[in-house]
């Protein structure tokens, strides 16, 4: 247990063995620190010399290029997200016009199979064009048990 009495301190144990007190340690005082009339109570005095408290003019022109540049790269930072913002509305707004064609586009397609007439033209192919149907014996049926897939080794002439 350490007892403080000013600067000395004594050690001592407790029990029915005590140690000898060991004679009291002063520790070396140190000389009185001699205040600068200019230094003011209260305030935190500065271990910087005098001679570094002044930026030299090189320093302070990097410290501005470097703030340019920063301000500069946050404004083109903004700007490129308000054109990848701008952008990425111009596209949903695109695929929805492309949605809406495409749904008019099937009603409209649906609309003109609905008017065809198969007969009208089987009978004008017949009666204006000569078409003649096909007999059973001029069609060939064939049974694809093995596979559908085919190899072909050369182009099909076209007639």
């Amino acid at each position: 247990m350490v007892k403080d009495e000013g600067r000395r301190q004594l050690y001592y144990t407790d029990g029915n063995t005590v140690r000898k007190i060991a004679a009291p340690v002063e520790k070396p005082r140190s000389p009185e620190r001699i205040r600068r009339p200019e230094e003011k109570k209260g305030h935190r005095r500065s271990y910087r010399k005098a001679d570094n408290l002044e930026m030299s003019l090189p320093y302070v022109i990097f410290l501005f290029a470097m703030v340019v540049v920063i301000v500069v790269s946050c404004v083109r930072y903004l700007d490129l997200n308000a054109k990848i913002s701008d952008t990425n509305s111009r596209i949903a707004n695109l695929q929805s016009q492309l949605d809406t064609l495409v749904t008019k586009n099937d009603a409209i397609e649906y609309d003109i199979n609905g008017f065809i007439d198969v007969e009208y033209i089987i009978n004008t192919a017949k009666e204006q064009l000569g078409m003649v149907v096909a007999g059973k014996e001029q069609v060939i049926f064939f049974d694809s048990t093995t596979s559908e897939y085919m190899n072909q080794y050369s182009d099909v002439p076209a007639y």
